[in-house]
């Protein structure tokens, strides 16, 4: 009998709680459209359980990245901004940009879910979901160094700014895909 997935939020919460899932538990199909088996029941719920545990993950992002978005949109109508020289507003609209696309990642997984409703392309719908969430992670990165760049250079010169914008953007790099990916591969390598 296979396992099925348990999140460690909800592992750490259900001794002391009941937890309310996100997203309600599916039927499973006994035979689909294409004649196929079906879905396990427990494929499903496993599923199911992976794409609330995306959207709890995006909801960190989301809130970062429209604080960020509407910081930015909030610089335009400053009156430094007609004092910004042709390196700052290459800067500004490579964040502006790139905050934008992460809300539209970010909030793709809506669209996703709304329109990807059949229970036998719940597996597909995470893989897009995950895919997604991690494009709008690096986008955020984006827009977020590159608004540091624009700050920074404001208050420090050209090289100073560049040099503290690599530093800040490694760190970046490597706590949110380096320590992960590390402690991934460290786990394979363990088995």
């Amino acid at each position: 009998m296979p396992r099925s997935y348990r999140s460690p939020v909800v592992a750490r919460w259900s001794a002391a709680e009941p937890v309310t899932p996100l997203v309600e538990p599916l039927t499973p199909v006994r035979g689909s459209k294409s004649g196929g088996a079906g879905v396990q029941p427990i494929e499903t719920e496993t599923c199911t359980q992976a794409y609330a545990d995306i959207l709890q993950e995006v909801r960190i992002a989301q809130t970062a990245v429209q604080f960020l978005l509407g910081f930015l949109l909030a610089v335009a109508v400053t009156p430094r901004f007609a004092e910004f020289t042709a390196v700052h507003r290459g800067i500004y609209v490579t964040a502006l940009i790139s905050a934008f696309g992460a809300v539209g990642l970010l909030t793709a997984l809506v669209p996703c879910h709304r329109l990807i409703t059949a229970p036998e392309y719940k597996n597909r719908l995470v893989r897009i979901a995950g895919r997604l969430a991690l494009y709008g992670l690096v986008l955020l990165m984006l827009a977020m160094t590159a608004t540091i760049l624009l700050v920074l250079d404001m208050a420090l010169t050209l090289t100073h700014a560049g040099l503290i914008t690599v530093l800040l953007l490694s760190w970046l790099v490597s706590l949110w895909f380096g320590m992960p990916l590390w402690h991934r591969l460290r786990g394979t390598r363990r088995r």
